[in-house]
């Protein structure tokens, strides 16, 4: 299933997210074919969704369409610390980068930074967990329909009644915040459905695994598991290694889950998956290409959200790639073409 709703956009603007469609493009300064300095600001880097992400932005930018453009990338990993991804982006518009490509711990806190890359006419494009700068473009799906898609399929597995564990990602980023309050809603509306716990795993699948575990040591009576990010796989593991009766579990599009369901859905495994768009990433490369080279784009472009459930999730399977990754690298209709190969061919 693949939508593309504008309600995602509202939802960011109820989030004071504060996108105007085409105010706050950056006017880039100008260099000669071929000299264009990229710089990627990363929060997080301790999972496989953000390293696969770094990976698509190198893929992109070695792709034909690119690779006599670029003079160099440079990447730099924040660990999730604001103070430090603010010395990142200080550090990038010292050495005159051309573009910044920003992945944030903070939807507000790197403000003043991308501020400063304006005013040296650095085009910033935020994409994945938003800032809330006029200053940078924004490239993402609508993570509040992310959420809804995938508690919705819960809820239906669930016929209405039943509890629920609730692994979320990565605390105080936006994506995290608006998917859980599409969960939130969703329960709210089936007074039936009942929480019994919720934890951050960091859309990790290590650290769903043993949250999972533990879950399931103290509670009994879990209906099924809603995750966010690569943390279904996880969730899976532990069920496996518990010797407990599968429950429906939610995820994202992570190869081990797609291997998961083909391998157990015979013995009653149920997944709904949810792509991460990873894409979005070179799709943010892309556009900041486009600016650089005097091109209008709009202030915020707003990515598809894909599903499917374990049928589809069975064709998708790749027994032969990693678990941790993620399979939709790819949208023709927006313009992003690669393939598995060239993204797994990145170091």
């Amino acid at each position: 299933m693949r939508v593309k709703p504008w309600s995602g956009f509202m939802a960011l603007g109820v989030l004071s997210m504060g996108l105007n469609l085409f105010a706050g493009t950056s006017q880039a300064a100008r260099a000669p074919k071929g000299k264009w300095v990229i710089a990627q600001s990363n929060s997080y880097y301790g999972n496989g969704a953000r390293i696969q992400m770094k990976k698509e932005i190198e893929a992109e930018a070695a792709s034909p369409a690119y690779k006599g453009e670029v003079k160099r990338l440079i990447i730099n990993n924040a660990g999730n610390n604001v103070s430090a991804q603010v010395a990142s982006i200080d550090n990038m518009i010292a050495e005159h980068v051309n573009a910044i490509l920003i992945d944030a711990a903070s939807p507000t806190g790197l403000n003043n930074a991308i501020a400063q890359a304006h005013q040296h006419r650095i085009v910033v494009v935020s994409y994945d967990n938003l800032v809330t700068s006029p200053y940078a473009i924004k490239v993402n799906e609508p993570m509040n329909v992310y959420g809804a898609d995938g508690i919705k399929w819960l809820v239906k597995q669930l016929h209405g009644k039943g509890k629920i564990v609730v692994l979320r990602g990565v605390a105080g980023t936006t994506d995290d915040a608006l998917e859980w309050a599409a969960v939130k809603k969703a329960v709210k509306a089936h007074p039936k459905i009942h929480i019994l716990n919720v934890s951050y795993a960091n859309w990790d699948e290590a650290t769903a695994q043993s949250i999972m575990q533990n879950l399931l040591a103290t509670y009994h009576n879990i209906d099924g598991v809603y995750t966010e990010g690569g943390e279904a796989y996880g969730v899976i593991q532990a069920y496996i290694h518990a010797h407990r009766k599968f429950v429906p579990v939610v995820g994202s599009d992570t190869n081990g889950t797609a291997l998961m369901a083909r391998k157990y859905a015979k013995q009653g495994l149920k997944v709904f998956q949810v792509s991460s768009d990873l894409w979005r990433s070179a799709k943010a490369f892309q556009v900041a290409m486009s600016v650089l080279k005097g091109k209008k784009v709009p202030n915020y472009i707003q990515l598809p959200v894909i599903t499917w459930a374990t049928p589809k999730a069975i064709k998708r399977a790749l027994p032969s790639e990693p678990a941790s990754f993620f399979l939709n690298v790819e949208d023709p209709k927006d313009g992003v073409t690669l393939t598995t190969k060239q993204v797994l061919s990145q170091h």
